[in-house]
């Protein structure tokens, strides 16, 4: 029964210990441990029953069961584009497993044979066990040994705010600059761009982010500074995840100035409320449970993703009476391209585009939330006079030319490994949406809506508004923009800066 149940719960060590800096709480795992224990209990005795055969004798096939079912997805990943289509591999894995699981079949009835499979599920088990303590020891003792480092560079930012305007940061997950789908798609934004205009936004035409993607982009934004390197010369993932939970200066210093933090995550766990903010209002998602199944034959599986509705931040203003208060809202239907010409909801598309055919999705999901954003922020406006909106994308499209691979299922699995390859991708990557809204019942809005309206990259945000509503000169840094790649040993990032790329 032990080792029984140790196998049923192998797939789920594997993946936590994979995923360890990405799980919120034990909410998702315990019922995806529970559904592993009753299925596999429950599979394996009625088994039993059909075969008549004994435990001991059940519990290699049951093993190597295990590993076949839970190998399909690296499988398909790495013979996929060898050979096409993918209903070739899985017969290919149907025919090899039903082989091996007769040749294991015959040979279980021998004592070594048991023997050998209970050391072997007490191996892989204790593996990514001992992983998982690891992780949990290197974090407890960066944490401790990091914080004060950390707690050095958020002491350096020092903030006392004169004006303490309720704001709002809308985080408009990969939303191309205008030039970006001007070239890629051939679209025109500037209607969109100057409706916000007329609404009384700076909106810059030549915003960058610093980074190609959310994690690494929205913590240097969240920390105002870029990410620094470990001896080994990396960037650390554990460091990027602690300020996505809401560790991080712009979080403190809008707590030591009085305001209340409201949380709007998307449906990805890595953003999710950690107990750094005074409201969470958040549905949850299903992330976990589709990359969970993603290695087997069940990763076709589609769950519904929920994302939060612009509709949900303008009853912030109503719901949420304390003031000041900082609302941090992250809408990911662009990023997932969510969206048909009609408006009706699709499946997620990761990551964004990667040809112009998913590219039609893409761009009508911009269409569908620019009417939902001008709505939302014409709301705001209206009902909270003396606020400000920052409305940024953390990065531009996946829009990789040179590379261009048909198949989701491809990037995927290379996205951390892609390289730039090209000025043209360099900028089709960083290109943001950034507009800024400021009231001007706060008065002497000129200087930071020419710098809004301006040349600007994204960590350099709040050094600017914390500065102007301080009544201070801004400390701008140099705007640089840098490509992150996963060290696969370390799990860790290398850079590679393009400021001389060629």
């Amino acid at each position: 029964m032990i080792y029984l149940s140790l196998l049923s719960l192998w797939p789920l060590f594997n993946y936590v210990d994979i995923n360890i800096d990405k799980i919120n709480d034990l909410h998702d795992i315990f019922i995806i441990a529970t559904s592993l224990l009753a299925i596999s209990l429950g599979g394996f005795y009625l088994v039993k029953k059909i075969t008549k055969s004994n435990t001991a004798s059940l519990l290699p096939l049951w093993f190597v069961a295990f590993a076949l079912f839970f190998s399909y997805g690296p499988l398909i990943d790495s013979l996929g584009f060898l050979i096409q289509p993918y209903i070739k591999v899985s017969y290919l894995w149907l025919i090899v497993s039903a082989g091996v699981m007769y040749c294991v079949y015959k040979a279980s009835s021998y004592d070594a044979v048991q023997t050998i499979v209970k050391v072997l599920i007490v191996v892989v088990c204790g593996m990514p066990l001992i992983g998982i303590s690891m992780s949990y020891a290197d974090k407890l003792f960066f944490h401790t040994h990091g914080e004060e480092s950390h707690d050095k560079k958020v002491s350096s930012f020092e903030f006392e705010f004169i004006k303490k305007p309720n704001i709002y940061y809308i985080l408009v997950d990969g939303y191309a600059r205008q030039d970006t789908l001007k070239e890629t798609l051939n679209y025109d934004n500037e209607p969109f761009l100057k409706e916000l205009e007329e609404l009384g936004f700076a909106v810059s035409r030549q915003a960058r982010s610093n980074y190609h993607f959310t994690g690494a982009s929205l913590s240097a934004t969240m920390n105002m500074m870029y990410h620094t390197k470990d001896k080994e010369d990396e960037i650390r993932y554990d460091q990027m995840h602690e300020s996505l939970k809401g560790d991080n200066s712009v979080r403190k210093i809008l707590r030591k100035n009085g305001y209340t933090i409201v949380n709007m995550p998307a449906h990805w766990h890595q953003m999710d409320c950690y107990g750094n903010e005074d409201v969470c209002l958040r549905k949850r998602g299903f992330e976990v449970y589709q990359s969970f199944l993603s290695s087997t034959p069940f990763r076709f599986l589609r769950f519904k993703n929920n994302y939060v509705d612009p509709n949900q931040i303008k009853e912030i203003v109503h719901n949420v009476s304390k003031k000041p208060k900082y609302v941090f809202a992250h809408l990911a239907q662009v990023h997932d391209a969510i969206y048909a010409e009609d408006g009706a909801v699709l499946d997620a598309l990761h990551p964004i585009y990667s040809n112009h055919e998913n590219g039609k999705n893409y761009l009508y999901s911009i269409r569908t939330m620019n009417k939902k954003l001008l709505d939302m922020v014409t709301s705001i406006i209206k009902n909270d006079k003396d606020s400000i909106i920052i409305m940024q994308a953390d990065h531009g499209p996946t829009y990789v030319a040179e590379q261009l691979h048909t198949d989701p299922q491809y990037w995927l699995a290379h996205n951390d490994e892609l390289r730039l390859v090209s000025k043209n991708t360099y900028t089709y990557t960083f290109g943001v949406l950034s507009a800024v809204y400021v009231s001007p019942l706060l008065k002497n809005t000129q200087p930071i809506n020419d710098y809004f309206s301006g040349k600007l990259s994204l960590v350099n945000t709040f050094r600017y508004l914390f500065s102007w509503l301080s009544n201070k000169k801004p400390n701008l840094l140099g705007d640089e923009s840098h490509f992150l790649y996963m060290n696969d040993k370390t799990k860790n990032y290398n850079e590679q800066d393009i400021e001389n790329f060629k």
